[in-house]
């Protein structure tokens, strides 16, 4: 009976880790990234980061931006990497600055909030990507 107990107790730790660090199965409530300001890499909760500063577009953390429910800054230094946009559209960014190529530029609608938009060194085209972005103030496009 007391072996039962363990192996329920290991399968629940591990069901609990597994919704935690993977996106696909549930809203996760931590993410390992550097948070603003030029803080270390370590874990926060994704309800109190308001700014990441993300070194590579494959990141484990990039697939945990869209999750963070108060970001208002991220900055995205993917160049020569590309990366997919979809993966850090968030709907409360308010202020975005990437580097590098990406995919899926229209995503970039789905950042309903954004102000502050600034892309350097990209494969950005057209405005048609951002055409439904109302509350965008100052857009900074660097080739």
């Amino acid at each position: 009976m007391n072996k039962k107990k363990i192996i329920i107790t290991v399968c629940v730790v591990l069901i609990v880790l597994v919704r935690i660090y993977t996106p696909y199965l549930g809203k996760p409530f931590l993410i390992y990234c550097r948070g603003g300001g030029g803080s270390k890499e370590r874990f926060y909760l994704s309800s109190d980061v308001k700014k990441i500063l993300q070194i590579s577009s494959h990141d484990s953390c990039v697939k945990f931006i869209r999750y963070c429910s108060n970001l208002e800054e991220l900055t995205v230094l993917g160049y020569p990497e590309t990366f997919n946009i979809k993966d850090i559209s968030n709907p409360n960014l308010k202020k975005l600055d990437m580097s590098g190529y990406g995919v899926n530029w229209s995503s970039l609608n789905n950042c309903t909030e954004l102000e502050d938009l600034s892309i350097c060194f990209g494969d950005f085209n057209t405005t048609e990507d951002i055409s439904e972005l109302k509350n965008l103030e100052k857009l900074s496009i660097i080739k």
